[in-house]
């Protein structure tokens, strides 16, 4: 495939310039050459796991830090996360921190070229008072920065460190850290990420995960803990209003990225138009957080105009729950976390799952799902009809699903426990997946094959006229060889409509 000999020919040049890079103790240039590596292998999902990035992350720590330090003196009531996301109300980091709080622990909040800026997380921390924030962007001589990380760390004396992280400056870092126990928290178990055997243990919070790391990441079955976790609420974030619908009116709520719902089918199409036309009560609001032109023509063709509605990307997503009566689960790829905030707040979960869909979140720490997943649409529209017809079904089973999910204060005890060391048990159960189909799933949806084969083309192009080799690779480069990447798949995905 065009598609996948480009990708792999830009990646095999890359890794041959880190080698020499390496060789010429240009260490600087290598360790940008990694980062830019790794953030091209997470966006193009050409594969889960790549041993040779895995070598040269070793190979890189053992030389930037060539004589780690001994420490015995770390304490048990002292705590490092590092993250490279730092998003309010996104991926785990509050749970965690959250849970170190609960336990009274001093902390050491390493952000690492994040991608967002936090207001929430840094006030917490700031607002509980026994915390340190350090924030590093990476620059020009990174192995100097990583050395004052380095020593920063080792002379904070933390017994555990944790990290939720995208980036290779941790992996570089956790290689050489004398810290007891090492800890990777994965939060996006679908896609590429870097790192695995740089801690003693992963984090995982489903089935599904653990599945794959053992799997695709040369990840020991032992080495996997399996936490599941709850949302984060912003019940301060003000309401934005919602289209007005007739009191009678029962309301499905959706959404997520687009990529979650398209198959050559159309099944989850199919499966509102069915909603629709035995429920002349049924109201639609989908929260589309990137492209809606798919969903639009959808409206258009089916004359929906006053049934379905597109209300965007929503930061009072608790706010728009409160108003709505039913979830209605993505297909073909099921949503986690909108599953677990309808959940959370008292709505029926309506999921439909076959063996080739990424399922939810599985368990509570009860054994207790979370949704009622169907295998086929004819068993979810009969309980779609009785919940949309049945007000007291509704309020039934609404509650019985936020009754069975994790709290707040059974996930802190967990983290307690694996911060004691109490992982003995912690097994999970493997599941039968095919991992590589939803690899080449996520491949098409994420990007128009012929835009993807272009980018990956331009970037050989670049790469075999020595453009980028000659200069260094700052990891600012990289965002903006990206960019260039999207505006070209914007373009051409565009211009083939």
């Amino acid at each position: 495939m065009l598609l996948e000999a480009s990708l792999n020919t830009v990646f095999h040049k890359l890794k041959e310039n880190i080698r020499k890079d390496i060789g010429r103790k240009n260490l600087n240039r290598a360790l940008k050459s990694l980062s830019f590596l790794c953030v091209l292998k997470h966006r193009c999902f050409t594969e889960f796991y790549d041993r040779e990035v895995e070598e040269l992350i070793g190979t890189l720590s053992s030389l930037i830090f060539p004589t780690p330090s001994d420490n015995n003196n770390t304490e048990a009531s002292r705590v490092v996360m590092i993250d490279s996301l730092a998003w309010d109300n996104h991926g785990l980091t509050q749970q965690y921190l959250r849970a170190f709080m609960s336990m009274d622990m001093n902390i050491l909040y390493v952000i690492i070229e994040g991608r967002y800026k936090s207001t929430q997380i840094l006030k917490e921390l700031e607002e509980y008072g026994k915390a340190r924030i350090y924030t590093f962007e990476a620059k020009q001589n990174i192995t100097e920065q990583l050395t004052d990380l380095y020593q920063t760390v080792v002379a904070f004396n933390a017994a555990s460190i944790f990290t939720h992280s995208l980036s290779v400056i941790d992996c570089i870092l956790l290689k050489a850290l004398p810290v007891p126990a090492k800890y990777r928290i994965n939060f996006g178990d679908h896609v590429y990420w870097n790192g695995s055997s740089c801690t003693d243990y992963i984090i995982e919070f489903r089935n599904w995960g653990a599945t794959l790391s053992c799997r695709y990441r040369d990840v020991a079955k032992e080495k996997i803990i399996i936490q599941p976790f709850y949302p984060i609420e912003d019940s301060n974030a003000p309401f934005c209003g919602l289209p007005a619908v007739d009191e009678n009116r029962v309301v499905i709520f959706s959404g997520g990225a687009s990529y979650k719902i398209k198959n050559r089918e159309q099944t989850f199409f199919r499966l509102l138009l069915r909603l629709f036309d035995e429920n002349p009560q049924a109201t639609v609001f989908f929260a589309c957080r990137d492209d809606d032109r798919l969903l639009k023509k959808f409206i258009d063709d089916n004359k929906l105009h006053q049934r379905f509605f597109l209300i965007g990307y929503r930061s009072d997503l608790k706010a728009v729950l409160e108003r709505t009566d039913i979830y209605l689960d993505t297909y073909p790829t099921g949503g986690g976390l909108m599953v677990l905030y309808a959940a959370v707040n008292g709505l029926p979960v309506l999921s439909l799952k076959t063996d080739n869909t990424l399922d939810c979140i599985e368990y509570d720490d009860n054994g207790i799902r979370y949704c009622s997943e169907y295998k086929n649409i004819d068993d979810l529209c009969r309980e779609a009809n009785m919940l949309i017809q049945n007000e007291n079904h509704r309020k039934l089973i609404g509650s019985v699903l936020k009754n069975k999910t994790l709290t707040e204060t059974r996930f802190n005890h967990s983290v307690a426990k694996i911060i004691s060391g109490q992982t003995t048990g912690n097994t999970f159960s493997e599941i039968t997946y095919n991992y590589e189909a939803l690899r080449k799933n996520y491949q098409k949806q994420f990007f128009n094959r012929a835009a993807y084969e272009m980018a990956a083309g331009f970037l050989y192009a670049l790469y075999s006229y020595k453009y980028l080799i000659k200069f260094p690779y700052p990891i600012v480069y990289y965002g903006t060889v990206l960019k260039i990447f999207s505006k070209l798949t914007s373009i051409i995905s565009k211009a083939k409509q």
